[in-house]
């Protein structure tokens, strides 16, 4: 015991030794440049420099670059201590023994030191998962109908017509997805040109199918759908009236994100469509072109629910052996989808 007085006294006696030390317990997130530049100060580089300083107190750190959560690390009590020399490291204490049911004594593992790194753990970005999209349409159509001896041009409207639509898609972790969609439209024409033109009801059914891939803002699809569109013929009596045909429509789509935040994202694109040649029961239709501009909102509810409003206007030229006719279709889709 009388050995340990004159070391004992000395390091009470030597300045910087003793209580005049700090100490510091480590963070998640903690690295010994942010401890040195916020408890001591700058410079942090160099043989005079903070982070020096730290590890002359700490010779147990053998990698300045890792530390550990809830290390103690001994500071010196302000800039202007002169280093003080390091206080002998303790062994750790002696893990806890538990008795098993045979009677025999085992040491518990210790458990594993967790690094003080910046690392968060983040969601995992590539998920992919399925959509399911219900939407409720609103539709206004006009056809404008030209024979082919000039005899009639009228422009027929339909009130305003209602539907809906029921989609299923799967979304890919590549940014890319598949979707498909049935549509159910009513149409109610009721305006006639002359008498040569009598009223037309019929429930429109529609079946698609698309491939879309995301670039950035930047949104492009590729598909096929079979839909029912309206188309005029003239009856024998001289009269016009409406039929009913499915036609296969190859279909390209592009749309851009003006304005994409945190839960709202307002887009806008343009769709270029293809009509295959149609045998229809009265008339046949000759192939066609479509161009429909669109531009809609959607809004984020939370990462599994959204809602989406799409405002269309397509204009479509369509000819048969009778007449010309040019469709003006604009319609308004209001939705929620569900991701699972």
């Amino acid at each position: 015991m009388t050995r340990a007085y004159p070391v004992l006294l000395a390091i009470l006696l030597t300045p910087g030794l003793g209580m005049s030390a700090d100490t510091y317990i480590v963070k998640r997130g903690d690295t010994l440049s942010h401890i040195s530049l916020k408890k001591i100060g700058s410079p942090i580089m160099g043989p005079k420099g903070s982070l020096n300083k730290i590890l002359e107190l700490n010779p147990d750190i053998k990698d300045p670059n890792v530390i550990l959560v809830e290390q103690q690390l001994r500071l010196p009590g302000s800039p202007q201590d002169p280093p003080v020399p390091p206080l002998p490291v303790e062994p750790p204490p002696p893990a806890e023994s538990t008795v098993g049911a045979e009677g025999i004594s085992a040491e518990s593992p210790p458990p594993a030191p967790l690094e003080a790194s910046n690392t968060e753990t983040s969601p995992d970005s590539s998920k992919s998962h399925f959509v399911l999209g219900v939407a409720a349409l609103l539709a206004d159509t006009q056809v404008d109908i030209e024979s082919d001896d000039g005899t009639l041009k009228a422009a027929p409207t339909s009130k305003l017509d209602a539907g809906a639509e029921i989609s299923l898609g799967y979304e890919f972790a590549s940014k890319s997805s598949i979707d498909v969609h049935v549509a159910l439209l009513s149409t109610d024409f009721r305006e006639s040109a002359g008498g040569r033109l009598g009223k037309y009801e019929k429930s429109l059914k529609e079946f698609g199918i698309s491939y879309t891939h995301v670039v950035d803002r930047l949104r492009l699809s590729l598909g096929l759908r079979t839909e029912q569109l309206i188309f005029a013929y003239k009856e024998p009596t001289g009269t016009f009236a409406f039929q009913a045909s499915f036609v296969d429509t190859f279909f390209g789509r592009g749309s851009f994100d003006l304005y994409s935040g945190e839960a709202v994202r307002w887009f806008a694109g343009a769709e270029l469509a293809y009509h295959a040649k149609t045998e229809g029961s009265k008339v046949d239709v000759d192939p066609a072109s479509g161009l429909t501009g669109f531009t809609g909102l959607a809004y984020s509810l939370s990462e599994a629910n959204s809602l989406e409003g799409v405002y269309n206007l397509e204009r479509r030229n369509q000819e048969t052996s009778v007449a010309k006719q040019k469709v003006t279709e604009s319609w308004l889709k209001l939705g929620i989808k569900h991701r699972f």
